[in-house]
C-alpha cells in the first residue's frame, strides 16, 4: 500500500514564467528605458513542464528496501559513510593564482568535520576552469591542502570541473557562442577537461565532477535551444552529447578507474530548452557512456532565479554585488519595484528537482544524486525512501550550518536554519565579496 508524502503543502508549482532576464534588465535600465518596458518584453520563454503531482503523491518504498540518509554507501570507487553531499559553491575563496585561502581551507574543514558524506568543490575555488586554467606544477602542494584537509575526517573530496560558456560573456564581455567554434576549440576544451582530471587525480581527489548545467558550456551543447550547430556535434541528442562522451573516453582510457560524475539540468525556462524528457535521454546516455553519477538540477542564468530559488527577489544584494550597482543612481530606488516584476522567481521553494531526479532514477541504475530546496532531515528520509534519488546534496545550508549533516544525525535539529535568501550565492557572482550567511540582511 503506498502511502502519500507531501514535500511541500506551502507552495505551488508555478508555470508560464516569463520575463526579462537580469542581464536585459540591466541593459533596459542603463539606457535608461525603465518607463518603456511594455507587455511583450514579456513573452519568450516557455513554462518549464513538471509532473504536477510528484510532490504531493510520491510514493511510500519498502521498509526493508529502503535507502536511508546514514548508511555506508559507493559511488564508484568512492566510499561514502552518509548519503548527504556538499553540492558545490563557490566561496571565492582563492588568490588569483587559484591557491586556497586560509579561509577555504577552514570552510571544507568545518564540512568536513560536520559529518558531510562527500564534497565537492566550488568551480573556482581550486575547481578546473578550463578557459581560466590556473593551475601550475610549481604549486602543487598548495592545491592538494583541499583534498588532504577534506581527507582528515574521512570524507572524500570531489573535485568540480567547468568551462563557463555563456558565462564569458557576462564576465569578459565576450560573445561566445558554442555556434561558432572551429573543430580546433572543441578539441582544445575536450583536451583540457581531460587534463584537468588527470591534475585532479594526482592532487588526490577521490573523483571529479563535470560541470553541465546552468548554462556552462557543457550544458549549452546538450541544450537544444542553445546548440544550434548543424555538424557532428550538434542536432541530434547523440551528436550534442558528443563532446561529453569524449571527454568521459579519453580520460577513462588514461584514468581508468578515477570516479567521474557529472552535473545536468532536467529543465529550464528557455523557450525550446532543456526538458524532462531530453534529460532522461542523456541520463540513459551518460550510463552507457560509463558516468559513475549524475547530479541533477535546473535552470540557466537567463531564467532569473530558478536554480537558485528565493522566497522574494534580493535586490539588495543584487544592487551590492552584482552590476547592478552601475545603473544610473536615479533608477536605484526604482530597481526594488522594477526588478520584481522582470526578474522571474520560481517555486516551489523545497525539494525542485525530486520529481525530475525520480524519472531519471527510473530510467539508470547509476546513482542520481538532486540538489535543489532540500531543507529537512524528513524529506532527505522521503527521497531516499522513495527511490527518488540514491543521494541528496545541498548548497546553502552548508553555508549558515557547516555541520548540518552531524546535527540531522544526532537529532539536534529537524531542518537547516537558511531562510532561502540567496544573498550568499549572489555574493559569489563578485570574487571581491565575502561569501557567508547573510541571513537576508547586508
Amino acid at each position: 500500500m503506498k502511502n502519500s508524502y507531501d514535500f511541500n503543502s506551502d507552495h505551488e508549482q508555478k508555470e508560464n514564467q516569463n520575463g526579462l532576464s537580469r542581464r536585459d534588465f540591466l541593459k533596459l535600465s542603463a539606457a535608461g528605458a525603465l518607463g518603456t518596458i511594455t507587455a511583450s518584453a514579456f513573452i519568450g520563454c516557455g513554462p518549464v513542464v513538471t509532473e504536477a503531482d510528484c510532490l504531493k503523491s510520491t510514493g511510500n518504498a519498502v521498509a526493508s528496501d529502503s535507502k536511508r540518509p546514514f548508511e555506508n554507501s559507493s559511488i564508484g570507487t568512492i566510499r561514502l559513510k552518509n548519503r548527504i553531499i556538499r553540492s558545490a559553491v563557490t566561496m571565492n575563496g582563492c588568490d588569483k593564482l587559484g591557491r586556497p585561502s586560509g579561509m577555504l581551507l577552514q570552510h571544507y574543514e568545518d564540512i568536513a568535520r560536520g559529518g558531510a558524506g562527500a564534497i565537492i568543490t566550488g568551480e573556482f575555488d581550486t575547481g578546473m576552469v578550463i578557459d581560466d586554467f590556473r593551475y601550475k606544477e610549481e604549486h602543487f602542494r598548495e592545491f592538494k591542502k583541499v583534498p588532504d584537509i577534506i581527507h582528515k575526517y574521512n570524507v572524500p573530496a570531489i573535485q568540480q570541473i567547468s568551462y563557463h560558456g555563456w558565462f564569458i560573456n557576462l564576465r569578459e564581455k565576450k560573445d561566445f557562442s558554442i555556434n561558432n567554434m572551429k573543430e580546433s576549440d572543441i578539441e582544445e576544451i575536450i583536451a583540457g577537461f581531460v587534463k584537468a582530471i588527470g591534475i585532479s587525480k594526482k592532487l588526490g581527489f577521490d573523483g571529479v565532477q563535470l560541470h553541465g548545467a546552468h548554462g556552462y558550456a557543457l550544458s549549452q551543447f546538450l541544450s537544444p535551444a542553445k546548440n544550434g550547430r548543424s555538424d557532428t556535434w550538434g542536432g541530434s541528442t547523440e551528436n550534442r552529447f558528443r563532446i561529453i562522451k569524449e571527454i568521459h573516453q579519453r580520460a577513462r582510457q588514461l584514468f581508468k578507474n578515477f570516479p567521474i560524475l557529472i552535473k545536468i539540468n532536467s529543465s529550464d525556462n528557455q523557450r525550446k530548452g532543456m526538458r524532462l524528457d531530453e534529460a532522461v535521454r542523456i541520463a540513459a546516455l551518460l550510463e552507457k557512456a560509463g558516468f559513475d553519477a549524475i547530479e541533477v538540477s535546473c535552470g540557466v542564468k537567463d531564467d532569473g532565479f530558478n536554480t537558485v530559488r528565493v522566497p522574494s527577489i534580493p535586490t539588495e544584494a543584487m544592487i551590492k554585488f552584482s552590476d547592478y550597482h552601475k545603473l544610473p543612481s536615479f533608477t536605484i530606488p526604482l530597481f526594488p519595484y522594477i526588478s520584481s516584476v522582470v526578474v522571474n522567481r520560481f517555486e516551489p521553494l523545497f525539494n525542485y528537482n525530486v520529481c525530475a531526479a525520480r524519472e531519471l532514477s527510473k530510467k539508470v541504475k547509476i546513482p542520481v544524486i538532486v540538489v535543489g530546496g532540500i531543507r529537512k532531515i524528513d524529506d532527505i528520509n522521503m527521497i531516499l525512501a522513495t527511490d527518488s534519488a540514491d543521494y541528496v546534496s545541498m548548497g546553502r545550508p552548508f553555508i549558515i550550518e557547516p555541520d548540518i549533516v552531524e546535527s540531522f544525525k544526532k537529532e539536534a535539529h529537524a531542518k537547516s536554519g537558511c531562510i532561502n535568501c540567496g544573498y550568499c550565492l549572489i555574493a559569489t557572482n563578485n570574487p571581491a565579496a565575502e561569501v557567508k550567511c547573510f541571513y537576508g540582511k547586508l
